[in-house]
């Protein structure tokens, strides 16, 4: 027999070949993977009786994460809400103490502004006089108020919108 006839015998039966290749590739894998399920099989039986509770203690152990994603879903969830609602919040302060009337002592007086990341929230001023104090509250919107502002209230707003946010 030939070169030539064993050309012809491939170029006639290429198909077939082919075929048995994949046939016996496959055969090779499963015996491959048989092999490998044979010693896996046989060190989960080593473990089990070198230490008898390692199974359970594996199940647990994927119990105790599946519960610990669980808890930290839930941590980004309220970390989420947390930044959303965060410029919202009133953390800008401003303080200004001050004598409102040249005949009352001290710097019993005082103005302070409260405001959120929008320029948003209040100044309250107390006047404080020899036998009463007034107290004022007055709504800010982008830093301004609808009502007149005393020189002390532009201040404590000042002073507010000056304020370092601490990260």
């Amino acid at each position: 027999m030939g070169n030539g006839n064993v050309i012809d015998i491939i170029s006639q039966n290429g198909e077939l070949l082919l075929l048995a290749f994949i046939f016996t590739s496959i055969i090779l894998a499963l015996i491959i993977l048989g092999i490998n399920m044979i010693k896996l099989w046989n060190l989960h039986k080593n473990l089990e009786r070198v230490n008898p509770g390692t199974e359970a203690f594996l199940k647990d152990f994927i119990n105790e994460v599946e519960s610990l994603k669980e808890s930290l879903n839930h941590i980004d969830e309220r970390l989420t809400y947390q930044e959303e609602i965060l410029p919202l919040c009133l953390k800008k302060v401003g303080l200004v103490r001050y004598k409102a009337f040249d005949y009352v002592g001290g710097d019993q007086s005082f103005s302070v502004a409260l405001l959120d990341d929008n320029r948003n929230g209040f100044v309250i001023s107390g006047i404080s006089g020899i036998d009463e104090c007034r107290v004022y509250a007055k709504p800010l919107v982008n830093g301004t108020s609808s009502y007149n502002l005393s020189a002390e209230e532009k201040e404590a707003i000042k002073r507010a919108l000056t304020t370092q946010d601490s990260k």
